[in-house]
């Protein structure tokens, strides 16, 4: 008699798939014995992950359920010891990247929550001090050099574990992860969460897990050994397809946008891909060889032959009258180019030309960024003119008028003239604007590339060169989130450190606080149920960390006498607080420093620049405080993010 497996079989598929722990559980109903079996999918690889039997519907489902919870519980352990990498796919990139084609770094850890390990990025307002200090580490770009050159090769983001956090969030050795992009939440410091969703471990060098969505990888040492899975599991041989399996094709796969149109519509002929699939498929290769070509090496030139060059050089003078400039300017220039080399003997083009010319304007920031800067140039559609028109500005330190940056209150179109040529200039100055890289924040980049009397050096603001006057400027520019009025040379003394430090272990029963400190609320709550002398050691204890924040005995007293009054009124306390803290950091930086502050609006950039605290309260006021926690010991939250409103 022919086993149960090859004989005809007839299988009843059940109600969509189940989710759990990012893996998708199908049951069906067969024949034989058992005669419910579960399938377990990963729907990251599209592989299945394992298979459970029962004799009932829900018995099946929960043997899948708890082989899957086996197989996570017994996947080796991270070591405590030590650090490891963190490596995320390129499909990460949509996700945690401005631009999923170009690299920005971010700042990651691993964590937890309830629910079991997350990743958890970092929010860009925080300073990269404040979120070091949070036990955030900044990423880095895994590419090779010569990939990191290519126009082609995708970022890839990594940053640096330690062992000991990784153990405790539970993470397993050569663990793969899906982040879990739907259930992603924000945290009470408006960090980004993504809960991490176990797909499984790769000990062996030969074991393959390729993501199609977003995933981390931990990267552990693997061993030349059988996995755990092999090893310690009881294999059951299910039965073996009787028709082969047909892949769908890689978009990646073909090497140019012509060869993939065309085994596309051979595949669908044939019947070995759907109509559905092939509209899927053809999609993606549009997405893909637009992004490759972009505005480098148009399909036109790259599929052409030298005759068709030819051909459409005499096109162009052909073309309607009205017909974009913008349009006849990229097809001339891209004409001229495929007949020019560059220095290395390869073939020319606009980007390499354009980036040739920015690192070579002397500006000190370009040749670091010049890049950056040509992508910025081409994807908005700047024309040779305009490129030209800018590069020469920026080398005759003209492009950016350092008296009109300077100005109490003025726009980018005045700061910066260049940007008014064209709608594409504009578009191009607010998109570069809101740009950041490692240690850059909005508006720095701009101001740093496109003149040379301003330097972006390291992790400070911008250095002015040339001018004994005004030394630094640092760039507040409002985007998402209010700004926090403080940096690592104005934090706090290392005495208030102490006294906060004791403050929350003696009263972290009597007070109620949250994991980054003690707000205004948590005190006035905590010395509600306080007998009066006990309320008497509270108040002097803020006092004295009051007084060493400010060092002032009028922001001390008016403070104080809110916070522990019958009229106690927090708004106006956080009011008061924050123009404080704001006062505190023009006097500070007073005699070397001016602060520009930016806000992007409907049709340019808006600023205001303050040299001091008197010039700024002349055009600004406090509008709305976020939590104010005086008593933490993350220095950063002393100082509440704070939205100016200029008047």
């Amino acid at each position: 008699m022919k086993p149960w497996f090859e004989r005809e079989q007839e299988i009843t598929e059940f109600k969509e798939p189940i989710v759990y722990k990012g893996l998708n559980i199908s049951v069906s109903k067969t024949k034989v014995k058992p005669p419910y079996i579960a399938n377990v999918t990963s729907p990251a690889t599209g592989k299945e992950v394992l298979k459970a039997g029962g004799d009932t519907e829900q018995e099946a489902l929960d043997s899948a359920k708890q082989a899957i919870d086996k197989r996570e519980a017994d996947a080796p352990q991270i070591s405590a010891g030590g650090k490891t990498s963190v490596l995320l796919n390129t499909s990460s990139n949509n996700e945690l990247l401005k631009d999923p084609s170009m690299y920005n770094n971010v700042y990651a850890k691993i964590s937890k929550d309830k629910n079991g390990p997350t990743l958890v990025i970092g929010n860009e307002v925080y300073g990269a001090a404040d979120l070091e200090a949070s036990g955030f580490v900044g990423s880095h770009d895994r590419r090779t050099k010569r990939n990191k050159d290519s126009e082609e090769a995708l970022p890839q983001i990594m940053f640096n574990a330690n062992n000991k956090f990784l153990s405790q969030a539970g993470i397993k050795m050569n663990g793969r992860y899906s982040l879990d992009i739907a259930g992603k939440y924000k945290d009470e410091n408006e960090h980004t969460v993504y809960p991490l969703q176990f797909q499984g471990s790769t000990v062996h060098a030969g074991d393959r897990l390729r993501m199609n969505r977003p995933a981390l990888t931990i990267g552990a040492t693997r061993e030349d050994i059988q996995p755990w899975f092999v090893k310690e599991a009881e294999v059951i041989k299910f039965p073996e397809p009787e028709k082969k399996v047909l892949d769908l094709p890689s978009v990646a796969s073909y090497p140019d946008f012509i060869t993939g149109v065309a085994d596309l519509k051979a595949r669908r002929h044939k019947g070995d891909i759907s109509q559905a699939s092939h509209d899927k498929l053809y999609t993606g290769l549009i997405h893909r060889f637009m992004r490759k070509e972009s505005f480098e090496t148009p399909w036109f030139l790259r599929e052409a032959e030298p005759q068709d060059i030819q051909s459409l050089a005499k096109q162009v003078s052909n073309l309607p009258t009205d017909v974009s400039d913008r349009i006849i300017d990229r097809i001339t220039s891209a004409l001229e180019l495929a007949q020019q080399k560059d220095k290395k003997g390869g073939q020319q083009t606009m980007f390499k030309k354009t980036a040739v010319a920015l690192k070579g304007t002397g500006d000190s920031d370009l040749q670091k960024y010049y890049k950056e800067v040509a992508r910025y140039m081409l994807g908005n559609g700047l024309t040779s003119n305009e490129i030209t028109t800018i590069i020469k500005e920026i080398s005759n330190d003209t492009c950016v008028r350092m008296e009109e940056l300077k100005k109490p209150q003025n726009v980018l179109s005045k700061i910066i003239p260049t940007s008014t040529m064209s709608l594409e200039t504009k578009k191009y100055y607010r998109s570069l604007f809101g740009a950041s890289e490692y240690g850059v924040g909005p508006g720095e980049l701009l101001f740093a590339t496109h003149s040379p009397s301003l330097s972006k050096e390291g992790k400070g603001d911008l250095k002015v060169i040339g001018d004994d006057t005004t030394r630094e400027i640092e760039v507040k520019a409002k985007r998402k989130k209010p700004a926090r009025f403080v940096d690592r040379s104005t934090f706090p003394t290392g005495d208030y450190m102490t006294m906060a430090n004791n403050f929350i272990k003696k009263y972290k029963k009597a007070i109620p606080m949250s994991a980054a400190g003690a707000s205004f609320t948590h005190i006035r709550n905590g010395i509600q149920n306080m007998d009066p002398k006990q309320v008497e050691q509270v108040k002097s204890d803020v006092t004295a960390m009051v007084s060493s924040i400010f060092n002032s005995k009028k922001h001390t007293n008016a403070i104080i006498n809110n916070l522990f009054g019958s009229a106690f009124d927090e708004s106006k306390l956080k009011a008061y607080w924050a123009t404080a803290c704001i006062q505190r950091y023009f006097n500070a930086k007073e005699g070397g420093m001016g602060i520009l502050f930016c806000r992007l609006q409907a049709d340019d950039v808006q600023t205001n620049y303050a040299a001091d605290y008197k010039s700024f309260a002349s055009f600004a006021k406090v509008n709305e405080v976020q939590t104010v926690y005086l008593v933490s010991s993350n220095p950063s939250y002393l100082f509440p993010q704070t939205d100016i409103a200029l008047q």
